[in-house]
């Protein structure tokens, strides 16, 4: 190594034919807006840019060379440097990452690091400055946990009035039941009825899609697991649908279904993720018949959800998974894009698989498989 006497030496003792190359080399390290610095082995800069002492808060190269890197960290960062960083460096020659710097007034900053092993054991070290980076994604943490409150707060405050809304509709069902044989036929009152129940569970169905969202994303989703039959559970599901009309009505649902399948997980979260699933195939279903079957597949519960719509391209099945993903894009489908991601995350947090069987004018076939149920004991 040089010493730190001889570096401002070393590029003009250069052979003729090296000169212009390490010129050029030199002055692109000069002109970096990165921090860039050369160490010898034993932690001593015997060259570094402009740019690398003015991150650290100091005036001028020279205020900095010669001596050791250490002293732009704190005790606390150096020993992770020793403890984690400096091994793996050793080790591959490279390491990269985040570091926290230290300036000459004592304040501190956050850094991404970039060390190279070279010689004898000098480092070539690259430094930037990311304070304005780590602003940024505070800000973005910050907006969007103000989002998801917001949302979480909203969804809890439309399902009071939706729930008085929905007790006048049924109430309004009954007296036109009642009313029905002095009825003219073309008053529609049984018509109307329906569209209101319709509209009020697609509103429920919006609600929970976000409160679902809100608790996913703050980490809230909490387990709440019991043993209970999936069959009985997907043939109530059905059996709401078909009383609440809309969609369904237009779509008829096979259920398969005639043994119980018992296993363990949160009820009101799977009957989320099934609704979602139906709803989806209702949606998509084309008017022909949904078929949903429950059976034990290898002694594991399995529910599979079929329809013989539009299905699903190639392409769209890769992200449909996705937040805010929609594999139909058409103004003629309603839809967040959250409803097959909350399926998603749900089958995750119960260790479950989602498996997926489509393709464009061909329907669509989701299978679900939750792990084998432990013997009650």
């Amino acid at each position: 190594m040089h010493s730190t006497e001889q570096v401002p030496h070393h590029l003009f003792q250069l052979q003729s034919s090296q000169f212009p190359a390490e010129c050029i080399q030199y002055a692109a390290m000069e002109a970096s807006m990165d921090g860039m610095a050369i160490a010898d082995s034993n932690g001593h800069y015997t060259y570094l840019n402009e740019a690398h002492a003015h991150v650290y808060g100091y005036a001028s190269a020279s205020e900095l060379l010669g001596k050791s890197w250490n002293i732009l960290y704190d005790a606390h960062e150096l020993a992770k440097f020793q403890s984690q960083h400096m091994p793996l460096l050793w080790k591959t020659g490279r390491w990269r990452g985040e570091a926290i710097g230290l300036r000459k007034d004592g304040t501190t900053f956050p850094q991404e690091v970039s060390l190279t092993v070279f010689g004898d054991g000098g480092l070539i070290c690259v430094v930037r400055d990311i304070s304005a980076q780590k602003q940024i994604e505070r800000s973005l943490i910050e907006s969007s946990a103000a989002m998801q409150t917001l949302v979480s707060i909203a969804s809890h405050e439309l399902k009071n009035p939706l729930t008085v809304f929905q007790s006048y509709i049924d109430l309004l069902t009954r007296r036109v039941a009642l009313l029905a044989p002095r009825l003219e036929s073309s008053d529609n009152f049984d018509v109307l009825t329906r569209c209101a129940q319709d509209a009020c569970a697609r509103m429920r169905s919006c609600i929970n899609t976000f409160l679902d969202t809100s608790r996913i994303v703050e980490g809230r989703l909490t387990m709440e697991p019991e043993r209970f039959d999936l069959s009985e559970k997907v043939r109530t599901i059905v059996a709401q649908y078909a009383f609440q009309g809309g969609a369904g009505a237009q779509c008829p649902i096979l259920v398969h279904a005639p043994e119980p399948i018992f296993m363990r997980g949160d009820r009101l979260q799977l009957r989320h993720m099934i609704s979602n699933l139906i709803s989806n195939a209702l949606k998509y279903g084309d008017g022909k018949p949904v078929e949903i079957t429950v059976a034990a597949v290898n002694g594991k519960p399995t529910l599979v959800v079929k329809d013989q719509g539009i299905g699903i391209s190639t392409d769209s099945q890769q992200r449909i998974f996705g937040r805010f993903e929609r594999a139909v894009t058409s103004s003629r489908f309603e839809g967040s894009g959250l409803g097959l991601w909350i399926v998603a995350q749900i089958i995750e947090a119960h260790e479950g698989t989602i498996e997926l069987n489509s393709g464009s004018g061909t329907g669509t076939t989701f299978t679900v498989t939750f792990p084998r149920p432990q013997l009650e004991h």
